[in-house]
C-alpha cells in the first residue's frame, strides 16, 4: 500500500479497536451489519496486500529465472549451432538467421520468433552439423530451452496482472471502508449524543485522518514598517 493507502487502512482498524474497547457503550452496533461488513473490508485488503506483497516478490525472482532462460537459450544453444554453421555450412541467404545471434535488445517474443526461424532452417541440415560436433540432440535440446523461456515469460505475465489485479482491489475495499467509516460515524454520534463526551471525542480522534507533513496553514507574516520618517510632502513655490 502506498502511505495515503495505508493511512485509509490505520483509520478503518482503529474504528475496529474502538468497537472491540467500547462495545458496553455502544448498544447494538458491534454486533450490526456496518460493523460485519468493516471487518470483511479489512480482511479483504489485508488479503489483498498479501497477494501484492507475495506477487512483488514472486515478479522478482521471475524476472531472473527469465534472463537465465534467455542466457540458456542463446548463449548457449544459438551461439553454439551459430558457430558450426558459420564453420561448415555454406554462406547462403538462407542460412543468415542462424550464423547471427539476436541482439541483445530483442524482445522475448523476438528471440523466440528467432528460435523458431532457426528450428526449421537447420533440421533438413541437422545431421551436418551432428557430423561437425554438436549432440545428436541438439534441436531437442534446442526446443527445450525455447520452451524454458516461453514459459517464464508467460508466468512474468501472469504474476504481474495477479500483482494488478491485487493492487485495483486495495483501492477498492479502502474506498467501501471509507463508506462504512462515515455510516459508523452517523450510528455512534446517535448513540453517544447525550452521553460521556470523552468517548465521541475519542472516536473522532480514531478515524481522524493523520495531518500530513507540509499541510500546516500558511501564516502570512506582515511586511515590517520602515524605520526611516515618512517624507514630508512637497510645498508648492509662490508665483
Amino acid at each position: 500500500m502506498n502511505v495515503h493507502e495505508q493511512e485509509t487502512f490505520s483509520t478503518l482498524t482503529r474504528a475496529q479497536e474502538f468497537i472491540a474497547e467500547k462495545a458496553t457503550a455502544l448498544g447494538n452496533i458491534p454486533s450490526s451489519t456496518a460493523v460485519t461488513r468493516l471487518n470483511g473490508i479489512v480482511s479483504a485488503a489485508n488479503a489483498h496486500e498479501d497477494e501484492k506483497t507475495g506477487g512483488k516478490m514472486t515478479a522478482q525472482m521471475l524476472v531472473q529465472t527469465k534472463a537465465a532462460a534467455r542466457r540458456v537459450l542463446v548463449q548457449g544453444h544459438l551461439a553454439s549451432i551459430a558457430a558450426a554453421a558459420r564453420a561448415d555450412l555454406p554462406d547462403t541467404p538462407e542460412l543468415a538467421v542462424v550464423r547471427k545471434l539476436p541482439h541483445p535488445n530483442t524482445s522475448v517474443a523476438g528471440v523466440l520468433k528467432r528460435t523458431d526461424e532457426v528450428v526449421k532452417v537447420i533440421t533438413p541440415l541437422a545431421q551436418q552439423l551432428i557430423d561437425t560436433g554438436l549432440p545428436s540432440d541438439f534441436i531437442a535440446q534446442l526446443e527445450t530451452a525455447r520452451h524454458a523461456l516461453a514459459d517464464s515469460a508467460s508466468t512474468h505475465i501472469t504474476t504481474l496482472s495477479r500483482k494488478g489485479g491485487a493492487t485495483k482491489g486495495i483501492k477498492t475495499q479502502l474506498a467501501a471502508g471509507r463508506r462504512q467509516i462515515r455510516v459508523l460515524d452517523r450510528l455512534i454520534k446517535m448513540q453517544l449524543r447525550g452521553s460521556d463526551q470523552s468517548l465521541l471525542t475519542d472516536w473522532k480522534s480514531r478515524i481522524a485522518a493523520p495531518r500530513r507533513a507540509g499541510t500546516a496553514a500558511k501564516v502570512v507574516t506582515p511586511a515590517p514598517a520602515s524605520s526611516q520618517p515618512a517624507a514630508a510632502p512637497a510645498v508648492r513655490a509662490a508665483a
